[in-house]
């Protein structure tokens, strides 16, 4: 059975709900819109779902010109898609990088929405944010610019859970089926349509996983636990995990890509090519 893309998620604002794409344009830094944004409290400092998992519950809409928010408790927030705004300093893990502040507006409504102090900035084009871990620009993710997942990884792990989980449970950009589970385990570089990605690092899961996306709750500690059972580090890499730049209990669940070459675009349908393996 050959491999295919089988799904394609952004996350235009760090830690806010996904939006599932039929296609995506492919960027050094990511896919177009992936983070983008991002919430930050009254030091600069980025807000994820570890600390506020109602994030989840904020739905998104992004397009070329209009980056559109909804909140059960804040009702709806639309902000131009434009480098504007007074420049500041954030923080992302070690990272500091400038970005645009969206504005009191904006900050008056985030802050509704997640019962926190905190504001809106937005990463300006012309900003490259380069991470300690990785060697190529990202926007605001955690460290690197796509997450790879297959769909038989998610199946594996689902016999094990008493109740399963569903894909975005991990926030992955690309979802792949046609593999046997945990095959990307082992890829080095492959091929979506025209794009070229190198496979750079397995992704250690934190307690995000635990967070309904949907509900914006923690639902207990699975799929965590579970996962903790059977994917450490130095189970799935024995030999070679300190290479990775892994500690030997990081629990991995997907892979982290890097894009290469030019601009191109991935459509949901795609034949995946493995071009190199460990």
């Amino acid at each position: 059975m050959p491999i295919q893309l089988s799904g394609i998620w952004i996350y235009p604002v760090k830690s806010l709900r996904a939006i599932k794409c039929e296609s995506a344009e492919v960027r050094q830094r990511g896919l177009e819109f992936d983070r983008r944004w991002m919430v930050v409290d009254e030091n600069g400092r980025f807000i994820s779902q570890r600390e506020v998992p109602g994030l989840a519950a904020i739905t998104v809409t992004a397009t070329d010109d209009v980056l559109l928010l909804s909140s059960a408790v804040a009702g709806e927030l639309s902000l131009p898609n434009t480098d504007r705004g007074n420049l500041i300093e954030v923080e992302i893990w070690n990272d500091r990088v400038s970005a645009h502040d969206l504005g009191r507006g904006a900050a008056e409504w985030i802050s509704k929405a997640t019962g926190k102090s905190c504001s809106l900035v937005r990463l300006p084009q012309e900003v490259e944010r380069y991470t300690s871990i990785g060697n190529s620009p990202v926007s605001f993710a955690d460290g690197y610019p796509l997450l790879l997942i297959s769909e038989a990884s998610l199946e594996e792990l689902n016999q094990r859970l008493k109740n399963p989980v569903p894909m975005n449970r991990f926030r992955p950009n690309i979802t792949v089926n046609g593999t046997r589970p945990f095959a990307e385990d082992s890829w080095k570089a492959i091929r979506i349509g025209d794009a070229e990605f190198e496979v750079v690092k397995p992704c250690a899961r934190c307690v995000v996983t635990t967070v309904d996306q949907e509900g914006g709750v923690v639902s207990g500690n699975e799929p965590l636990r579970t996962l903790s059972e059977f994917r450490r580090a130095s189970e799935v890499y024995p030999e070679n995990y300190g290479d990775f730049g892994l500690s030997a209990g990081g629990v991995l669940f997907g892979q982290n890509l890097i894009p290469q070459g030019v601009r191109s675009r991935i459509k949901q349908g795609d034949k995946v090519e493995v071009i190199e393996t460990l």
